[in-house]
């Protein structure tokens, strides 16, 4: 039986704006401001036991190689803890976020930098303020693992509107396929995202899949809950 869309309050609500204020907002207020109810993630996340995995040797590091950092892009960089890893060899980082706090942190930790441009996202699942056609790479890591699967499948499509030909992409993902369970109940805060259904629609839209693999959690523990994706888009 197929019942009415409520919201959390449980009014009724147009099926067509339950994901975009309702169940994709719910994941952006987690760490929209300083007094979120997940801000404190930022700080754990700055820990060296957090950052080991994406910047130490492994695969995190073996696909960074392959993207050209002339123009590149972070979606949802938080404070930049992984930005600073690479801003002084970027001709041109671009550091998106929803969050106007993080943000600002950000602006802070990088003041004495010329090569860095902020772009505040409204929705969470759009690049609307970035150039088509313009980026060599982009990136996202231990964010989209988290994010509804309407939103990384839209976070696609953007994706491949900004690149350039020959631009790559690279993307931290979940891999659970478990439906149903709210996000703060399943394992790690994965969301649900078929590995199946991502490659799908990267391929779809016109991407070469160059990798795609399982990977371990980034606290270390093997797990089948996370995936790293390196597309590249061949023509304009």
């Amino acid at each position: 039986m197929q019942g009415t869309a409520t919201t959390p309050r449980g009014e009724s609500a147009n099926p067509r704006e339950v994901f975009e204020k309702v169940t994709h907002q719910q994941i952006i207020d987690l760490w929209r401001t300083d007094d979120a109810p997940d801000a404190g993630y930022f700080a754990r996340a700055e820990q060296a036991d957090w950052i080991g995995p994406f910047w130490g040797v492994g695969p995190f590091w073996a696909a960074f190689q392959q993207l050209d950092l002339r123009n590149v892009l972070e979606i949802a960089c938080g404070h930049g803890r992984h930005a600073t890893m690479i801003a002084d060899r970027c001709e041109r980082l671009h550091l998106q976020d929803t969050s106007e706090a993080a943000l600002t942190r950000c602006r802070e930790r990088f003041s004495g930098m010329d090569n860095i441009t902020y772009h505040l996202s409204k929705t969470g699942r759009d690049l609307a303020s970035i150039e088509i056609n313009s980026l060599t790479a982009v990136y996202c890591y231990d964010a989209l693992v988290h994010f509804d699967w309407r939103c990384v499948l839209a976070y696609l499509s953007e994706i491949y509107c900004v690149l350039k030909a020959g631009g790559r992409a690279l993307l931290h993902h979940s891999i659970l396929e478990e439906p149903g369970a709210p996000l703060r109940q399943r394992p790690r805060w994965r969301n649900f995202l078929p590995r199946s259904l991502l490659l799908h629609e990267a391929m779809r839209l016109g991407f070469v899949v160059e990798s795609s693999e399982l990977i371990a959690t980034t606290d270390g523990v093997t797990e089948t809950t996370d995936g790293l994706t390196l597309l590249r888009k061949e023509r304009v």
